[in-house]
């Protein structure tokens, strides 16, 4: 009787060793930006968001992107963020992101920085910040809002 129930509870720990390992590895992914980091401060950044709610902002601008691509009509200013929406989802796996705190509003909120590393191989973006004015959906940012667990907004860069 003991028996089943040892292997259920060793399966179990294995389990969670395999998921522990995995998002250690997906952190290859992310960065969080420290307010102390050079440059951060004249961008508004002043809080440091944990990797639990970097992590939720990701997987709430995933879902947001993915929803707006259904809901948009390929009409007008539409026509580009379907374009923008399609594309992010399609390359979703190549972007990498640097994620920071900031107050607007007497609201700390988190910007979503996703990035294409292949445009930009030398950079170090997991210590520096990253500012690019052009490119398309190759680069793209999200203001996420902690306490309702919503996507604010979104947008991809313009194309120069």
């Amino acid at each position: 009787m003991h028996n089943p129930a040892r292997c259920l509870i060793a399966a179990a720990v294995l389990t969670i060793q395999a998921c522990a390992d995995t998002s250690f590895k997906a952190k290859d992914t992310w960065t969080i930006l420290s307010p102390t980091t050079r440059d951060m401060s004249v961008i508004g950044a002043n809080w440091l968001p944990s990797a639990e709610q970097v992590l939720a902002a990701r997987e709430a601008a995933r879902q947001h992107i993915a929803q707006g691509a259904k809901a948009l009509l390929p009409v007008g200013r539409d026509e580009w963020r379907l374009c923008d929406a399609r594309d992010i989802l399609q390359h979703w796996n190549s972007y990498r992101l640097q994620a920071w705190g900031y107050t607007k509003h007497h609201k700390k909120l988190i910007r979503l920085s996703f990035l294409t590393m292949d445009q930009m191989p030398d950079t170090d973006w997991r210590h520096e910040l990253v500012v690019v004015s052009d490119g398309g959906s190759a680069f793209w940012q999200a203001d996420y809002d902690p306490a309702s667990g919503k996507i604010l907004w979104w947008e991809a860069n313009a194309v120069a």
